[in-house]
């Protein structure tokens, strides 16, 4: 699965699980926490969640699902696995977008427009991850630093 695609899948699942009046098993609110096994409403938490638990584990691929997965693991705990997993991938892909981005000269090109070009193309990269704080970088010293190198006055 990739970063798109679990996105769009957690949202979907998001909407599937408050259908079934589900959704504190994988987004906690307070009071509604993991009852003790002494509480009367356990065994009923530990189905749901374990019907909750299918729904992933029937939804995501196998090599995902054995990442995962561990002996008595419950939703959350997968939820939160899937959502480090896709987390972890994207700052890896913003860092190699921002090193191809900052490595990028326009000395490297034959005119202004290839090189907008290329360095838009990672501007939007990097704006389609969603990294902020890297795009709000790139599009506060882009205009600076071409404004310098064309010669135009900020």
């Amino acid at each position: 699965m990739e970063k798109d695609h679990y996105t769009m899948w957690a949202e979907l699942f998001e909407v599937h699980a408050r259908a079934h009046k589900v959704i504190d098993h994988i987004i906690p609110r307070p009071g509604k926490e993991k009852p003790t096994p002494t509480d009367a409403s356990f065994e009923m938490w530990t189905i749901l969640d374990s019907t909750v638990l299918q729904w992933i584990n029937s939804t995501v691929s196998f090599d995902l699902l054995t990442t995962i997965m561990e002996k008595g693991y419950i939703v959350m705990v997968a939820w939160n696995r899937l959502a480090d997993i896709f987390d972890d991938n994207q700052n890896s892909c913003v860092v190699a977008l921002e090193q191809d981005f900052s490595s990028t000269h326009m000395n490297d090109f034959p005119n202004i427009s290839s090189y907008v070009n290329v360095s838009s193309n990672s501007l939007i990269s990097l704006r389609m991850l969603e990294h902020q704080l890297v795009v709000v970088w790139s599009f506060n010293w882009f205009p600076d630093y071409l404004s310098r190198t064309v010669g135009l006055s900020p």
